[in-house]
């Protein structure tokens, strides 16, 4: 940019009684606030507009998800059974207890649990308890 462009810049811009804008004194064209009003309201039309038609698309994509579910159900309830429901966590279906274990049992159970899978000791404990239980129920009666 010359120095006698960015001296009119300079100029226009300090200059209130002009109320020139810089793209004035940059290009040489005045745009007057009426100008600069009636384009910013036409980009607030076309912005509105778009806005419109993506609410539009939207409620149509949404009627298209309904139709889709409501013939999905038509399938087996079995197997939206096992999608849609998770199948319960350890955490779900049982509760931490803190009991006290001779040492030697510990020790036996250790050794035992010894490279099984994640959940051994759990599933062998519930099931010893489980068949102790049924059996002193079992002679109660």
């Amino acid at each position: 940019m010359s120095a006698n462009k960015k001296n009119d810049l300079r100029a226009a811009m300090r200059n209130k009684e002009q109320k020139k804008t810089a793209a004035y004194a940059f290009f040489g064209e005045e745009k007057s606030n009426e100008d600069n009003n009636k384009t910013e309201t036409e980009q607030l039309n076309v912005t509105n507009k778009q806005n419109t038609e993506n609410k539009q698309l939207n409620v149509t994509n949404n009627k298209k998800s309904e139709t889709e579910v409501v013939e999905a159900d038509e399938l087996s309830s079995d197997f939206w059974s096992t999608v849609t429901n998770k199948k319960p966590t350890v955490e779900d279906t049982h509760t931490r207890g803190t009991f006290l274990i001779q040492n030697e049992l510990l020790e036996r159970l250790d050794a035992l649990a010894k490279g099984q899978k994640r959940g051994f000791k759990t599933k062998l404990v519930n099931h010893a308890l489980k068949e102790f239980l049924d059996q002193i129920e079992k002679n109660n009666e």
